[in-house]
């Protein structure tokens, strides 16, 4: 389990009850510029830009759950990604294939709270996140506009 909240990420192992907590202000920082202020069609241009810079290859569009979804490849992994959410992907490794799609998908919604707070009877250790220590984000910012 994943839960995010602002410039913090806990990863949780249900089954061993223990879990991690670090920040993401490397992330959150650098994400900033790039989206801030953009309409749909900007963000839907830098997807497609970020999925080609990265060595991905774009196939087109597929309805995934009512919803025009990018489809791209990296190596032997596709993905259909509508508005930077993958909703299916496949998955081939060493002859193994793994498939994952969506079952449903909500947008605008208001999640309550109390969805962000960690599991009763989890063990927590915090980390360093080594990108937020080393990263010179101002730099980072600047690179990118």
């Amino acid at each position: 389990m994943e839960i995010r909240k602002g410039n913090q990420l806990w990863k949780i192992d249900m089954l061993t009850k223990k879990g991690t907590k670090t920040t993401i202000d490397y992330a959150v920082e650098i994400g900033k510029p790039i989206t801030k202020g953009k309409t749909d069609a900007e963000l839907h241009q830098t997807e497609r830009k970020a999925v080609t810079d990265m060595g991905g290859e774009i196939e087109g569009y597929e309805d995934v759950l009512g919803r025009k979804c990018l489809v791209f490849t990296f190596g032997t992994t596709k993905f259909w990604q509508y508005k930077g959410y993958p909703l299916k992907s496949i998955i081939s490794i060493l002859g193994v294939t793994g498939n994952e799609t969506a079952i449903s998908m909500q947008e605008n919604i208001v999640v309550p709270a109390s969805k962000f707070n960690i599991p009763a009877g989890i063990t927590i250790e915090e980390v360093a996140n080594p990108m937020d220590e080393d990263v010179d984000i101002e730099k980072l910012i600047k690179s990118s506009n």
